[in-house]
């Protein structure tokens, strides 16, 4: 198949607004999407897959120089990241595994499937379990509030907007005041 070389780039504003790329690396060779997200400690954390889409590795690169400080393989694409408290997440095998973010260390895992938000502000993740919603702490995925699907619809998206949880399904968006219950 083709491959196409990835690069990351860091883009700050010049004194008249106009975007300048500040570092750029070469990630190597993919055929396939990355994932971004912030890593604390001024970094970034940036998952590259395999030539086969299952295991991969996450590249942490200082923020301001795109200098590499570590990598680590991990099992499968992560589906969040809370910086806060450390903590990437992959859904992979009915599993939804928390590992540490800036070393990928095993920390929690618990039955669980996408789609996955995660709520860094209030330190808590969503997902779906049989057919329950599971409002979890990101630090050791502690179940909190399990809830029944709304209307019986299975969701396909998650998305945390204040307190409130939006759950898309094929028959629109619910909002669920969550916040007062946590």
């Amino acid at each position: 198949g083709n491959a196409w070389t990835a690069q990351a780039y860091a883009m700050v504003p010049d004194a008249k607004g106009v975007l300048r790329v500040r570092w750029r690396i070469s990630l190597g060779l993919t055929h396939a999407g990355s994932w971004v997200g912030l890593a604390g400690d001024r970094q970034l954390a940036i998952y590259l897959p395999d030539a086969h889409d299952e295991h991969g590795t996450v590249l942490l690169v200082d923020r301001a120089h795109g200098t590499q400080r570590r990598a680590y393989g991990v099992p499968s694409p992560p589906v969040g990241a809370d910086a806060r408290t450390d903590r990437l997440f992959l859904a992979d095998a009915g599993m939804i595994r928390s590992l540490s973010l800036r070393g990928g260390a095993a920390v929690a895992a618990m039955p669980g499937v996408t789609p996955l938000a995660v709520d860094a502000t209030r330190g808590v993740v969503a997902y779906l379990r049989a057919d329950h919603l599971v409002v979890a702490d990101t630090d050791r995925l502690r179940s909190l509030l399990v809830l029944p699907f709304p209307a019986h619809e299975l969701p396909t998206a998650l998305a945390w907007q204040g307190s409130r949880l939006l759950v898309g399904t094929a028959s629109g968006v619910r909002s669920l005041l969550i916040g007062a219950c946590l």
